[in-house]
């Protein structure tokens, strides 16, 4: 056992290892360590009980879910499902907000941030948050929760009197998921794989698609670091995750421990 864990290597590059670990060090200053005894964040009738049937009502009611696990007030948030995304905020009656009876008041503050990828958008003025979501998301509830904890992750990250926004904000923030427990959802969510039969061919294709910034080896170590820090060496929750980063997630572990004992 002793060789093994001395063997460990880290699943990352040194350089993201570094940023993984500065960056989520920040995370226990700035947001506190109660998150660390707050519960994982997995994709099950537990933490999303009800029908879905990838209505815009049922969007709009997992953002209010997952703004609930986050720790976002829902009643800032409005939402649109626009056939393509932008930067532009459009009229405000094309809004609607996702709880409460807040109204959208209009601002003159320049106090304003945007985000923008081809799954969502994300503009902030004054205290209110408009958040675009690609209606196509609501027929990949997998797709859609991640989508929205990386969009919610960045208004943590801007919202608030210690608000710091970085070159690297979007990645920032989707590390941040991983703190606010959401890691294992936006994980799976980093690479979809498919696979079409060619006619002409008994292989087929297999192909990809990717969400977020952060690879697969960056979730998994950071994923372990997560786990360390919570006291978890071996998660009951990693078994929720894809075989990539539950693989990576191991190896970071072993890593890690190497380091304690050294």
């Amino acid at each position: 056992m002793e060789t093994v864990l001395f063997t460990a290597k880290c699943p990352v590059a040194v350089d993201e290892q570094e940023w993984i670990d500065g960056r989520m060090a920040r995370f226990v200053e700035r947001f506190g360590t109660s998150w660390l005894d707050s519960p994982v964040i997995l994709p099950t009738a537990e933490f999303f009980p009800g029908a879905y049937t990838g209505t815009q009502q049922d969007m709009r009611r997992a953002v209010v879910t997952v703004c609930g696990f986050m720790g976002v007030d829902a009643s800032r948030i409005f939402v649109k499902f626009p056939t393509a995304i932008s930067t532009d905020t459009g009229a405000a009656g094309h809004w609607t907000t996702v709880a409460g009876s807040s109204r959208m008041t209009p601002t003159t503050t320049s106090d304003t941030y945007t985000r923008s990828d081809a799954a969502s958008s994300y503009r902030k003025v004054g205290r209110n948050a408009r958040i675009s979501l690609n209606p196509t998301l609501g027929q990949h509830p997998l797709l859609l929760l991640a989508t929205i904890a990386r969009v919610l992750a960045y208004d943590r990250l801007v919202t608030g009197k210690a608000r710091t926004v970085s070159r690297d904000s979007q990645l920032v923030a989707e590390l941040l998921t991983v703190f606010l427990g959401f890691g294992v959802i936006t994980a799976n969510a980093a690479f979809e794989y498919s696979h079409t039969t060619d006619e002409n061919s008994l292989r087929g294709r297999w192909s990809a698609s990717r969400l977020g910034l952060l690879t697969e080896p960056m979730y998994g170590y950071a994923l372990a670091r997560y786990a360390m820090m919570r006291g978890e060496p071996r998660p009951d929750w990693a078994r929720f995750l894809d075989s990539n980063p539950r693989a990576y997630l191991k190896k970071g572990v072993r890593f890690l421990r190497r380091i304690e004992r050294s």
